[in-house]
């Protein structure tokens, strides 16, 4: 990769280093991310399945009533059902609130480790920057490693995500042994697609302050010891 001033520089090379001499802190920020987006893929696969699971059972009987439930002359069932169904819908609100909490975590997570590289980085930015790098380039350092960390847990979320919700919670769902496990879990294509539009919408805005940093630091000052 080149810019106007004629200076080479592969990105990827030198975030591939970069990931090498911290694997400790990548594989950490990779687990805790993971964990984030597994729980978001989850909670809004358990969601759909439920919309899905309610619309069906509305479609089949416009009163509300499941088809294998006896009617009730009193109309009690009906009120116990809908009972259900809000009890139902009151868990799942609060998994989702709960889903956005851990989404923030995430944030924190992409934004403190990328301080830390910045800070710890700081010698060698001013090097990159008095050979001729731009700030263009040295900010795409820290944004290219943001997205390569984020893109991996993704990956292993989508796998992760999947098997939970079509293995183990299905199997729940399908025993009843826990009432938390009420309706199914559909991983549908447009919830990962979702899932993964989020993680790079956060690793890209978690990464901008600490990357404008990084581009703003004066080579001599970022080289200087006392500064470290």
């Amino acid at each position: 990769m080149s810019d106007e001033k004629g200076v080479n520089f592969n990105v990827f090379i030198y975030v591939y280093r970069g990931f090498s001499r911290k694997k400790l802190r990548s594989i950490l920020t990779v687990c805790g991310l993971t964990i984030s987006l597994v729980f978001l893929i989850l909670v809004l696969s358990m969601a759909r399945g439920f919309m899905l699971k309610t619309s069906g059972q509305l479609v089949a009987d416009p009163g509300g009533e499941d088809d294998f439930t006896p009617p009730d002359p009193g109309g009690e069932t009906g009120e116990a059902t809908e009972l259900d169904r809000d009890a139902q819908r009151t868990i799942i609100i609060w998994l989702a609130v709960t889903s956005v909490f851990s989404v923030l975590a995430a944030t924190a997570i992409i934004s403190n480790t990328v301080y830390l590289s910045v800070i710890e980085r700081r010698r060698e930015i001013g090097i990159l920057k008095a050979v001729g790098l731009t700030n263009g380039q040295v900010a795409r350092v820290f944004v290219i490693e943001t997205l390569w960390l984020s893109v991996l847990s993704w990956l292993i979320a989508l796998f992760a995500g999947t098997m939970l919700a079509s293995n183990v919670f299905n199997s729940l769902y399908e025993k009843g042994t826990s009432p938390l496990f009420f309706s199914p879990a559909k991983a549908m294509p447009e919830i990962l697609l979702l899932a993964f539009l989020v993680t790079v919408l956060l690793s890209t805005v978690s990464s901008i302050l600490p990357a404008l940093k990084a581009a703003r630091m004066e080579p001599v000052e970022a080289m200087n010891p006392e500064n470290s």
